[in-house]
């Protein structure tokens, strides 16, 4: 049951990613990223993913993640799974700046086979570098079943006024 209900978040943040609006089509379009995290608890989780970022205001992204990777709990290592859904505010929504100051607030649905399921709020500063034609590095620091240390590359796509 717990099983299917995480499937049904990740199914429910893939559809909300993926509608399109006239509004967010002006201000760009969703932008995938590729990710490596590393989640620090009763045991240290390392994963890499993937994520899109979906425009829904000026200052404001729709964000959603789904990684993979391992738990190492004492001396045992055992997979690990993870999709987050939440809101990116930008505080330079223009890339005015070299290095834009962000948070991101939202939920998650975390998977290792020793705890199993479990769900968190997640909530996380970050750093992203200057928009360009290039894929756009970020960092993140913040908590969600743990502490978490983000490491991002953003990829341009549409509009980069």
């Amino acid at each position: 049951m717990e099983s299917a209900r995480s499937y049904v978040t990740a199914l429910g943040a893939a559809v909300l990613l993926s509608s399109t609006t006239a509004h967010a089509q002006r201000l760009a379009r969703t932008r995938p990223e590729f990710r490596a995290d590393v989640i620090m608890a009763r045991g240290t989780t390392i994963e890499g993913g993937v994520g899109l970022a979906k425009p829904v205001g000026t200052y404001t992204r729709l964000v959603g993640v789904v990684a993979g990777g391992v738990t190492i709990h004492e001396r045992e290592t055992v997979s690990a799974f993870r999709t987050d859904i939440g809101v990116r505010f930008l505080l330079d929504p223009f890339w005015e700046s070299r290095w834009s100051l962000y948070g991101t607030g939202g939920i998650g649905v975390l998977y290792d086979e020793r705890e199993q399921w479990r769900s968190v709020a997640i909530a996380i500063i970050g750093i992203e570098g200057a928009r360009t034609t290039h894929p756009t590095p970020a960092f993140e620091l913040g908590l969600g079943g743990g502490v978490r240390i983000g490491f991002a590359l953003r990829v341009p796509r549409g509009d980069l006024r």
